[in-house]
């Protein structure tokens, strides 16, 4: 797609393929064992290639539409060039969105095979775990092990600093906000006065 009244070229790499490859890999795996039946895995195996394929196509939409304004307008702060900035846009967007995704397949998988959430335990981290995990794997490991580095160590480095300073800043205001929640679930309210009997049978106020 190309504007030139926008000054705007999308090109082929901006089809967001490595995010549905990054979110394809994450639901079906982290949700794969509770199947059991060769039937139920090769069902979970469709679902997880259509709904990855719709989710980038919405979150590469999102990306885009919020990454326009800042080409068009050439927007940069110092150090942070309109470069740079569309880069971060990007992780913060693909990274943030894998969060409702997994619950969502969670979910979905524990109501296909009627098994317990795995965030519905208390104490598990899996929601903020799993996606950092997968997401770390695609964007730095896969490419730092298959060449993909090659003679752009600087720009890898700077790349890979970026997302593992987004992501912590992202997970940590999660798990924040997780913690708020919680708590203010877990809160006991004030049931009023308790009430007792004394020995002759009377009914007693406990304040």
């Amino acid at each position: 797609f190309i504007s030139r009244e926008l000054g705007v070229n999308i090109d082929p790499v901006c089809s967001g393929i490595n995010f549905m490859i990054l979110s394809f890999c994450m639901i079906f795996f982290s949700f794969f064992h509770r199947f059991t039946r060769r039937g139920q895995k090769l069902l979970w195996l469709v679902l997880c290639m259509v709904v990855a394929y719709l989710a980038t196509i919405a979150v590469n939409g999102m990306r885009i539409a919020a990454c326009l304004p800042v080409i068009h307008n050439d927007i940069h702060y110092g150090w942070m060039t309109p470069d740079r900035l569309h880069r971060a846009m990007g992780i913060v967007i693909y990274f943030a969105a894998l969060f409702p995704l997994w619950a969502l397949t969670d979910r979905l998988s524990a109501e296909m095979t009627r098994k317990v959430r795995a965030n519905a335990a208390p104490g598990k981290k899996a929601v903020f775990l799993v996606p950092i995990f997968w997401y770390l794997l695609i964007t730095i490991i896969v490419p730092l092990f298959n060449g993909g580095v090659g003679a752009n160590t600087g720009r890898f480095l700077e790349h890979g600093l970026t997302i593992i300073v987004l992501c912590g800043a992202i997970s940590a205001a999660a798990l924040a906000v997780r913690s708020l929640v919680r708590r203010h679930r877990v809160r006991p309210r004030d049931e009023g006065p308790r009430r007792s009997r004394d020995r002759n049978g009377k009914e007693t106020k406990d304040v």
